[in-house]
């Protein structure tokens, strides 16, 4: 059925297309590799990885995304931020390929064709919608450039992903004792009383002298740079009013036409001595300049734009006109018309900074010393005696004690979960813990009681709970195969140190 769908899709959407096809592997495979960002970026498995490859695999992630592969994107793109998830997805995604090549994971046409149809992005009530593939196809795919192949190219690292992680969940397993253990510590109710420090209330006094911003000036000098600043012009392809209106295959050629001329005007921006405001205008393109701005704080115009600030960052004298994007319904092209370098920062430019590093270590240091003066206090007197109470008073201090709860259920109000977690694990009752830091500073923690749950509801929870259990566990050996493999792959990038390689 599938089959007979894409026979005839191709005949319906061939002229749409073909122009984006041609011009997209025109795009991606000219000669003239240094203007079109083939510089490298790093190395992987002793070969070079260039910026072309990875702003192809840089869209795939988002097609990923449209198709709602998150099975695929969540493992490989463990990182705090989505910039660092992003190139965290294309670096694994390349180590995940060589290993199935490795491995001689070959998926063939059927089994993409097969998988592709379970996707619940193409059903309609737990069964293949042909009608959903053939929107997809026309809303998601061909305006932005994509042939069928990339969907293709996305089915087929799903299937390797899955065959290496069955091999690698073998690998995994939890004892039944262990998961019954681990269920009564999740569990089971902390009673619990908290004492905040902020580090606000230990700056006072503080005062940095010019010796001390200058020795601190001189060590840091290296690595205090201005940010470089950009003022671009934005290049915007709408549909009309009446174009707006249109649904279905009008819509999509209207669109198209839009692309077409996007991705015609970033071919003929490639050519010596192009004039981008005058090929805008024959575009029929609206044309914005920004202010000048730094990376950190671009325009709320680029902040609208999916990809547009990483798309700006790249953008340099040398190489001055970014990528086509898409934002819903219109075209974005950039183009740069100032650039100041990032250059060292003077003593007076970095003044603030250094003053602000060094009046936060000093009251750092203090708000420790004082936690383990603190400490010590209250471990003798009994972190929840009326003695310690009094000398909490004494110091502007007090002791929350938030309603007993589980570790599944940490109340909001406890700062940095993860680490109070790790501390109510290993701390027995009646104890208090050590400093533990904070976003606002840190904490000293004490476990009053533990009540251990209902040893009969484990029973009810018990499948249930294993399953969980071994799937974190599969997680981790994943994440640790991954690990290994990487390492393997020796990733190296450019203008980043060994140390960083690594994490």
């Amino acid at each position: 059925m599938i089959s007979l769908i894409r026979n005839n899709m191709r005949w319906l959407l061939g002229v749409v297309a073909a122009v984006v096809i041609i011009s997209f592997v025109w795009f991606y495979n000219r000669a003239d590799l240094a203007k079109i960002r083939q510089e490298r970026i790093g190395e992987i498995y002793g070969r070079e990885i260039l910026r072309q490859e990875a702003t192809k695999l840089f869209r795939h992630f988002g097609l990923l995304q449209d198709l709602g592969l998150f099975e695929l994107i969540i493992p490989l793109a463990q990182a705090p931020s989505m910039e660092m998830a992003q190139q965290e997805f294309i670096f694994n995604l390349m180590v995940l390929r060589e290993e199935a090549r490795r491995m001689n994971i070959v998926p063939t046409s059927a089994q993409i064709i097969a998988t592709q149809m379970t996707l619940p992005v193409f059903q309609t009530n737990g069964k293949f919608n042909s009608k959903r593939l053939a929107s997809f196809i026309q809303e998601n795919l061909t305006p932005r450039g994509f042939a069928e192949s990339q969907m293709d190219e996305a089915m087929s690292d799903l299937i390797k992903f899955r065959a290496i992680k069955t091999l690698v969940d073998d690998l995994a397993s939890v004892p039944p004792l262990d998961a019954r253990r681990e269920w009564e510590r999740l569990n089971s109710l902390y009673s619990v009383g908290v004492i905040k420090l902020s580090i606000e209330s230990f700056k006072e006094g503080i005062t940095p002298s010019e010796e001390e911003i200058g020795k601190r000036f001189e060590i840091r000098s290296s690595t205090l740079k201005t940010e470089p600043r950009r003022k671009v012009k934005i290049g915007r392809l709408s549909l009309s009013e009446e174009e707006k209106a249109l649904e279905g295959r009008a819509r999509v050629d209207a669109l198209q036409r839009l692309a077409n001329k996007a991705f015609g005007l970033t071919q003929m921006m490639l050519e010596e001595g192009a004039d981008f405001d005058r090929l805008a205008a024959e575009a029929g393109m609206e044309v914005a300049t920004t202010e000048a701005f730094f990376e950190s704080n671009p325009p709320e115009t680029l902040n609208s734009i999916a990809g547009a600030v990483d798309a700006v960052r790249l953008m340099t004298p040398e190489d001055p006109d970014s990528d086509v994007l898409q934002a819903k319904d219109d075209f974005v092209v950039f183009h740069l018309v100032e650039y100041e370098e990032a250059r060292p920062m003077t003593l007076e430019e970095a003044r603030s900074l250094l003053t602000e590093d060094l009046v936060n270590e000093a009251a750092g240091r203090r708000m420790r010393e004082e936690a383990a003066k603190l400490q010590n206090s209250l471990t003798a007197a009994g972190p929840f005696s009326e003695e310690a109470e009094k000398i909490l008073a004494e110091r502007g201090l007090k002791l929350e004690r938030p309603e007993p709860f589980p570790l599944t259920k940490i109340p909001e109000s406890l700062e940095t979960a993860g680490t109070l977690t790790e501390a109510l694990i290993s701390l027995p009752p009646g104890q208090l813990s050590s400093f533990i830091p904070t976003n606002s500073g840190g904490a000293l923690l004490a476990v009053e009681t533990i009540t251990p749950p209902d040893a009969d509801a484990y029973e009810k929870e018990r499948i249930t709970h294993e399953l969980r259990s071994l799937n974190r566990e599969r997680m981790m050996a994943f994440s640790a195969w991954l690990k290994e493999r990487r390492m393997e792959a020796n990733l190296r990038l450019v203008g980043m140190d060994n140390q960083q390689q690594r994490q």
